[in-house]
């Protein structure tokens, strides 16, 4: 008997000398038969810790690339329409970049010839535009709206929208795929700049921001859950007096109008430039033919009856061929110029947008 038994039946016989001799042989015959289980132990079996590998990811996060990370040195492989792009075997475990793609274009992304993923190819998204900012009944919550171009190319679009005013906590809030969003938790005595940022994936574009000119309080006549009025202390009643004369109306009132140069599109507001046309004049130069053939004309003054007569060169001025980007509209070579910047090309004209601008005018 080992001494773990021989312990064990010890206890048991101590134990049985109180509470009888044939109960402490039986405690002593189970301990005995249940010797070797592990009933505790100070550290847990290593067979059962298992090192689990980071999963190969596979992201769009540039600009019309695929990033592809904890492929663990294997040959990583971008695949789309059944034909093999691109394959970059890279050695350790340096996040393998694929750049260049087609956005809007959807790649299978394999590490060691397995599939992991499949990936649509983004661009950076375009700033928004439009922002409009209105007051709604509370005092605390305004409703906003804006622009954006959300296509193939950029994908989903989340918008992160902040309210910032001086000595205030900022208010965010996010939103994906829509165009609206009503912000709350605002101070309704504080003047907020509100801006709107769209982003991707890819990256970020820059933001849009409207700053206010008037507090909630103002607009809504209401401070968080009270009403703005001032309350006098109960006096007696004022002699009989002529009735007040009506209070004057406002001298003035807000209007929200396009910037000069601007006409009105509804909730913003548009500029449109026609398009202009560089001109280059034909140049020209000179190139020159072989005569014709020399031939024998009759000639009675010469001494064999016959002269050679050989035709001479012929000059010509041939026009210049057409410069790179320009084209012959028959009288000149034009080219139309450059987008100006901060416009965009409708297929017609060259367009611009903004937002409108608070204006006060006598009411």
């Amino acid at each position: 008997m080992n001494r773990i038994a021989t312990s064990v039946v010890a206890l048991s016989l101590t134990t049985a000398l109180s509470v009888g001799v044939c109960t402490g042989f039986a405690s002593a015959a189970r301990a005995a038969g249940d010797a070797g289980i592990v009933i505790a132990t100070t550290t847990p079996d290593d067979s059962l810790i298992v090192a689990k590998s980071p999963t190969a990811t596979a992201v769009a996060s540039i600009p019309r690339g695929i990033v592809v990370t904890n492929h663990g040195g294997k040959p990583v492989t971008l695949s789309s329409q059944g034909k093999t792009m691109f394959s970059k075997p890279r050695p350790g475990n340096a996040p393998a970049t694929f750049t260049g793609l087609e956005a809007g274009r959807s790649y299978t992304v394999s590490v060691g010839g397995k599939v992991i993923s499949t990936v649509v190819a983004v661009s950076e998204p375009a700033a928004a535009t439009s922002l409009v900012v209105r007051a709604t009944a509370s005092p605390i919550a305004v409703d906003m709206s804006w622009q954006a171009a959300s296509t193939a190319q950029t994908g989903p679009l989340t918008y992160d929208i902040t309210a910032t005013a001086e000595g205030k906590p900022v208010v965010k809030s996010t939103v994906k795929d829509v165009l609206t969003a009503r912000l709350a938790g605002l101070d309704p005595r504080a003047l907020y700049t509100f801006s709107v940022v769209a982003r991707n994936t890819a990256g970020a574009a820059t933001a849009v921001s409207a700053t206010m000119t008037r507090t909630l309080a103002d607009i809504t006549g209401r401070d968080g859950d009270i009403a703005v009025t001032t309350v006098k202390a109960i006096e007696p009643a004022p002699a009989p007096a002529s009735p007040p004369a009506p209070a004057a109306p406002p001298a003035t009132r807000t209007i929200y109008v396009c910037p000069d140069g601007f006409v009105d599109a509804g909730t913003s507001c548009s500029k449109t430039i026609a398009y202009t046309f560089s001109t280059i004049t034909y140049t020209f130069h000179t190139e020159t033919s072989p005569g014709g053939p020399c031939n024998y004309l009759p000639n009675p003054n010469s001494p064999t009856g016959l002269d050679i007569y050989c035709p001479p060169p012929i000059v010509s001025s041939v026009k210049d061929a057409t410069p790179a980007g320009y084209t012959d509209n028959g009288t000149a070579w034009v080219k139309r110029d450059a987008t100006p910047t901060g416009y965009t090309d409708n297929g017609s004209a060259w367009v611009t947008t903004t937002a409108k601008v608070a204006r006060e005018v006598p009411a």
